[in-house]
């Protein structure tokens, strides 16, 4: 099976076996690792699609298809070969920001988040998609933005609890958390995580739910990270901007022990740039309290954590970090530990967070293609 390292893909993979084949999204393609048996050292081998900057991947185990969504118009990708080769998959926008696997008695559901904000499902492993064009009509959609060029919204991500699966949270970066129980017949927005001195416009990353349950759950914000029991209504700050991290991103609940909560992102105030001091924190009370796991990597790094990745069997849990400056790092140890695989990969970044760590002359340029992807969105 494999480990897929993204932005904003499927984070987590759980298989009874350990994986052999672990995929990496960067600005240059999907690097390619594999390793001979599991207690064996990763080697990169390839890299393939050198043409598509790559920022979401998914692996569906039981259907052993991956899926890539990239940026700038580069579209919705599949592979049935394990990474070896692609093929585009028609869908209606071409940005693509986020892809999650749901799964349902009836079979695994696809969601697809893009740029400009539109949300997605297929329940034929992405054959056919249905929007929730509803989304895009809720009270305050003209105030959706981003401080990045093109200035466009987008779906950040998704989330659901198993033992609700009817319920979705969706969440728009940057333009608020929504929430919906009849699959976007109707949508509200939980605001009860805003603070007065708020520096962006409701930003939100990540959201996690307890799996014992499902009213408790742990938030990530461009103003810090936040928990909530009793379903989003009312939410506590553990992490502020003034904290370790700032600006908080990736996020995991440990499959092993609900108690135990992986945060990692940069110290600066808001967006990454020029020296992120970036670095891993965990807690083991839910959230409350943190400490840095981050020391190993080196940290503080330069470059800003823009990509985790979880793989767990029956017995044991790996966690994978890279970043924008492409390093990859790996712990076998639940975080406290990390190990450097490669420091010479293509920046692994969310559209255009890796123009903070090239020469003013590449920023500019990068920040040119940013700003033409808004040409001929929808």
């Amino acid at each position: 099976m494999l480990i897929c390292v993204s932005c904003n893909g499927g984070v987590e993979t759980r298989w009874p076996e350990p994986a052999l084949r672990m995929l990496v999204g960067t600005v240059e393609g999907i690097a390619i690792f594999e390793r001979p048996r599991a207690d064996a050292r990763w080697s990169l081998t390839k890299i393939v699609r050198p043409d598509l900057h790559v920022g979401a991947l998914l692996v569906v185990p039981e259907a052993d298809e991956v899926f890539a969504g990239t940026h700038g118009g580069g579209g919705l990708w599949r592979s049935r070969d394990r990474g070896e080769t692609w093929e585009r998959i028609d869908i209606p926008r071409p940005h693509i920001y986020s892809v999650q696997c749901q799964y349902l008695d009836t079979g695994p559901r696809l969601w697809v988040g893009t740029e400009p904000v539109g949300l997605y499902y297929s329940d034929d492993l992405g054959e056919t998609w249905t929007e929730l064009e509803s989304l895009r009509s809720v009270p305050e959609h003209e105030n959706w933005t981003f401080p990045s060029p093109p200035n466009i919204g987008h779906v950040k991500g998704v989330s659901w609890h198993d033992d609700r699966p009817e319920r979705l949270f969706v969440l728009v970066e940057q333009g608020g958390l929504y929430v919906t129980d009849d699959l976007g017949g109707h949508w509200r927005e939980l605001k009860g995580y805003l603070i007065g001195d708020q520096k962006f416009y409701r930003d939100a990353h990540r959201l996690w739910m307890a799996p014992s349950d499902p009213d408790w759950m742990i938030f990530a914000t461009g103003d810090g990270l936040c928990y909530s029991e009793d379903g989003g209504e009312t939410w506590t700050y553990s992490m502020t901007r003034k904290g370790r991290i700032g600006y908080p991103d990736s996020l995991f609940i440990d499959p092993f022990d609900e108690n135990k909560i992986v945060v990692a992102g940069p110290q600066s105030e808001g967006a990454p740039r020029y020296d992120a001091k970036a670095t891993v924190m965990v807690s083991t009370d839910r959230g409350k309290t943190f400490h840095d796991a981050g020391a190993t990597m080196g940290a503080p790094l330069r470059g800003n954590i823009e990509a985790m990745g979880l793989y767990a069997t029956p017995d044991h849990v790996t966690y994978l970090a890279a970043t924008a400056v492409g390093e990859l790092f790996i712990s076998e140890d639940g975080c406290e530990s990390w190990e450097l695989l490669r420091d010479d990969l293509p920046p692994i970044s969310k559209a255009g967070h890796y123009r903070w760590y090239v020469s003013d002359e590449e920023r500019a340029a990068i920040e040119k293609r940013m700003d033409a992807w808004k040409v001929g969105a929808v």
